[in-house]
């Protein structure tokens, strides 16, 4: 197990905590619950556990539509009809038999010992987790035609849910509750973030932005203060980070300067004004909000006494002042 956990640090930035407490649930295959917001890296960590202890990984991405026979499988109708000539050049017997059948991720990673990873499992509907219910708690489920599948050893299921998300979901059965260990999936320490922005940025290409402190540090700033800013419920996601890297990469390699206030303005614009939620009492307008946040960050972390109100993708070269640096971590 240290082993695992050896390759698990090189891969997951922080997180040792909720990865040993996942890898507990998974070595007791015992089913988990993941929760925590969009970005948390939920999935990411699931990915390399799996990858760590050389598991198969069978994903589900959780959608109204999914159902039953999409996970358990289903027979293929060309083959099931196939004349007896035909099956025996293909070396297959026609009719309802294993050869005709296309397992589904479920089915598959109980065959091969594997862990299934249900993404947004609030979105199935119920009769898909009838199924699931039997595969987690006795371990076998039953295909019409063909008779029972019993998991072999180091089957799991890990499920995850983003408890503020509410629109086209669904509450999880209380069975599948009962069934579930549950580990929170909560914001990382800003140090943490930073990392995680730098790599992800270094892994796309954007060297001369991950390699500047200073602006990193600018970036992961911006992240900050959306967690503190009286106008928001809560903060974004690391994606809005890496984008704001991202487009920041791209204007700056079209000769642009990151110094000056505009472009920063309109990379932050493109990354945070969709992924920022607004208090229902506030009159602001997101992009209000936005400038604000970038403005702060200029200056520290201190509120602006008059926040940014440059117009989204001002022509390039006008005169903007220059960042005031003071204050900002090193």
């Amino acid at each position: 197990m240290d082993e695992v956990l050896k390759k698990l640090e090189k891969a997951v930035v922080g997180r040792r905590v909720e990865v040993r407490l996942i890898l507990a649930a998974l070595r007791s295959e015992t089913p988990v619950l993941i929760e925590g917001d969009v970005g948390r890296g939920k999935t990411k960590i699931c990915m390399e556990i799996a990858k760590a202890l050389g598991r198969p990984f069978y994903r589900v991405d959780g959608a109204p539509d999914i159902t039953p026979s999409k996970i358990v499988g289903w027979f293929d109708p060309s083959l099931v009809l196939m004349n007896a000539e035909e099956a025996e050049k293909l070396g297959i017997k026609p009719g309802f038999s294993w050869d005709t059948f296309v397992p589904g991720p479920l089915t598959r990673a109980m065959l091969d010992g594997g862990i299934l990873f249900i993404n947004e499992g609030t979105r199935l509907p119920s009769d898909t987790w009838n199924v699931l219910l039997t595969a987690m708690d006795e371990r076998v489920i039953h295909i019409p035609k063909l008779g029972g599948v019993r998991a072999k050893k180091g089957f799991s299921v890990i499920v995850t849910a983003n408890p503020m998300e509410y629109a086209g979901t669904y509450p999880l059965p209380e069975a599948a509750i009962d069934r579930f260990v549950w580990v929170p999936m909560r914001r990382q320490d800003p140090l943490e973030e930073r990392e995680i922005i730098k790599r992800e940025l270094l892994a796309r290409g954007y060297d001369h932005i991950a390699k500047n402190d200073e602006l990193l540090d600018l970036i992961e700033a911006c992240v900050d203060l959306t967690y503190r800013h009286p106008d928001l419920v809560s903060g974004v996601s690391l994606r809005a980070g890496i984008h704001m890297g991202i487009v920041l990469g791209e204007l700056c390699s079209e000769g642009g300067d990151w110094r000056n206030e505009s472009i920063l303005l309109n990379a932050a614009l493109m990354a945070f004004t969709k992924k920022i939620r607004v208090r229902d009492d506030v009159t602001k307008t997101r992009e209000q909000i936005v400038s604000e946040i970038v403005s702060m960050a200029l200056r520290g972390g201190a509120v602006a006494q008059e926040p940014s109100s440059e117009p989204f993708f001002r022509a390039k070269g006008a005169g903007t002042p220059s960042p005031r640096r003071g204050g900002r971590r090193r």
